[in-house]
């Protein structure tokens, strides 16, 4: 409440007791893209990676199989799609499995990273490759309604993020999430469930302080006027006065 009363978060119209009109999200549908593996690299038997080492080292492991079950979604429709990814391998990988794809990475120039992404805006590029680092933030994609992540990391933030350049107001599909990992990264997508039930939960709090607070303030609300008494007679300068009168 405390946070309401300096800061305000609203999702929508109705946070306020207003009509949301054309301010509604469309249906949001994650698919669960599981590659399974029997065993870890070096190992007899397949290990939840747990450590941060442990879970780059299986994201290079089963890097293939992930790649190519991407490129089986991707190229099996003509629609406008989004590829996210973490590795520079998984990239260069994705873009020689789904070759009408433009890839943009952190090295490449801003002129290339510009043309990349607006020719994606006005569909030059019915396909772009990226990081969320790099192509997470800012866009306004709702011309497109399918995305997938091969692989995930620790990052709430990027997952939120780039699900939002496509899942926005304005958006007039249900938007399609694939998310491609392996049975090795349970311990990631558990991270990002319990980080994702925390954000909605601190969300859902503040949008009822938030309303709660602006209810108060405006019942609070007076009107003040000041009340006009002329003390001399107003005279119009000639140079305002209407030659026909």
């Amino acid at each position: 409440e405390w946070l309401a009363s300096w800061a305000a978060v609203v999702t929508k119209p109705s946070d306020l007791g207003y009509d949301d009109g054309d301010f509604v999200l469309p249906p949001l549908n994650i698919y669960e893209e599981m590659i399974t593996v029997n065993r870890t690299e070096g190992g007899l038997f397949a290990v939840e990676a747990r450590t941060l080492n442990e879970q780059r080292a299986a994201a290079r492991y089963t890097l293939s199989d992930r790649v190519k079950r991407c490129a089986e979604i991707v190229n099996d429709t003509d629609k406008p799609f989004l590829v996210w990814c973490n590795l520079n391998a998984e990239s260069e990988a994705l873009k020689k499995a789904i070759p009408d794809a433009i890839e943009v990475k952190g090295s490449d120039s801003k002129e290339h990273k510009e043309r990349a992404m607006l020719g994606f805006s006005d569909g030059t590029y019915k396909r772009l490759i990226s990081k969320p680092s790099i192509c997470g933030w800012g866009m306004n994609w709702q011309h497109c309604s399918n995305m997938a992540f091969v692989g995930l990391n620790n990052s709430f933030e990027q997952w939120y993020q780039a699900i939002r350049r496509c899942l926005r107001f304005g958006q007039k599909n249900p938007v399609n999430v694939y998310a491609i990992t392996s049975n090795l990264e349970g311990a990631i997508r558990a991270n990002l469930e319990r980080k994702e039930r925390d954000a909605e939960r601190m969300i859902q709090e503040m949008v009822k302080y938030t309303r709660d607070i602006t209810r108060r303030n405006v019942r609070q609300t007076v009107r003040e006027t000041a009340e006009y008494n002329p003390r001399m007679k107003m005279v119009i300068p000639d140079w305002l006065r209407s030659e026909v009168v």
